[in-house]
C-alpha cells in the first residue's frame, strides 16, 4: 500500500486497465455487461457496510462507482491486516475477472 492511499498499485492498475476495456466496448455491449458490474459494485459496498445498493446511473459511472467503492472498501471497511489482505486478493480476482469477461 502507498502512503496515503488505501487502494494498492497493482488494484489502481487493474481499476485503470478495466476503466480503459471498458470504455472501448460498443454502448450495446456495455449495457449487456452492466448487471454484472453492479453485482460486484453492490458486493462491495456490503462489505464495505454502505448499507444500501448502489444506485444505477449506466456505463458512464459504472467505473467510477467501483474505483469509489474499492477504495471505500480499503479505507473504512476494513480492520485487520489479514482481512485487509484476503479483501485485496478478493478485489483483485474480481477486477480482473471483470475485465476479461469484457468481450462480444
Amino acid at each position: 500500500m502507498t502512503a496515503g492511499h488505501p487502494v494498492p498499485p497493482a488494484l489502481r492498475d487493474e481499476l485503470r486497465r478495466l476503466g480503459e476495456r471498458w470504455t472501448s466496448l460498443p454502448l450495446a455491449l456495455a449495457e449487456a455487461h452492466l448487471p454484472r458490474l453492479y453485482a460486484v459494485a453492490n458486493d462491495l459496498a456490503d462489505r464495505a457496510g454502505v448499507g444500501r445498493r448502489v444506485p444505477q446511473l449506466g456505463p458512464a459511472v459504472i467505473i467510477d462507482q467501483l474505483s469509489v467503492l474499492a477504495y471505500d472498501l480499503l479505507a473504512y471497511g476494513v480492520e485487520k491486516a489479514d482481512q485487509r489482505n484476503a479483501t485485496e486478493g478478493y478485489l483483485l480476482d474480481e477486477l480482473v475477472a471483470l475485465r476479461r469477461s469484457l468481450s462480444g
